[in-house]
């Protein structure tokens, strides 16, 4: 039985977006479907996200965010931390991926705290098998922090 999965994707590199699409499509499972959007800003993401919450048929399941995104026009959404936020409000059950450059220690621990997400990945970190992994952790229902993240959890 297939399984499909609808994912957004921020970042405002295309590149890297181009990369983690690449990945996630290359090492997907055979019964796995992935449907991805991409945004490469808070203000387009934050339309999509109110969109997916309009239609149960579109929920996203998965959402990877790059925490620094140029703001929504109103300045209102100005992170990929305030679109996590705005995720688990309309879109509770979705599972939400932090991609980072940020690596110091008061900033995971912000962001565990603030948002809790089923994955925090630091970019300098991060391969593409180790994506997949994430990525296949996660849909199975488990949490990924990348080797950073883990050790500034231990502190």
């Amino acid at each position: 039985m297939t399984q499909d999965y609808k994912i957004l994707m921020v970042d405002d590199h295309p590149m890297i977006i181009e990369g983690y699409q690449n990945t996630l499509i290359a090492t997907r499972r055979p019964n796995q479907e992935l449907e991805i959007d991409i945004a490469n800003d808070c203000e387009m993401a934050n339309l999509l996200l109110q969109k997916s919450s309009k239609d149960e048929r579109n929920f996203y399941d998965v959402c990877f965010f790059d925490i620094s995104l140029p703001p929504s026009k109103d300045g209102l959404i100005t992170s990929g931390e305030d679109l996590a936020k705005i995720t688990r409000t309309v879109l509770p059950k979705a599972k939400i991926i932090i991609l980072t450059m940020f690596n110091e220690s008061l900033r995971i621990h912000n962001i565990m705290n603030e948002i809790n997400p089923e994955g925090l990945l630091i970019k300098s970190d991060l391969t593409s098998s180790e994506l997949a992994e994430a990525f296949q952790n996660i849909l199975a229902g488990n949490t990924y922090y990348s080797n950073t993240v883990e050790e500034f959890l231990k502190t």
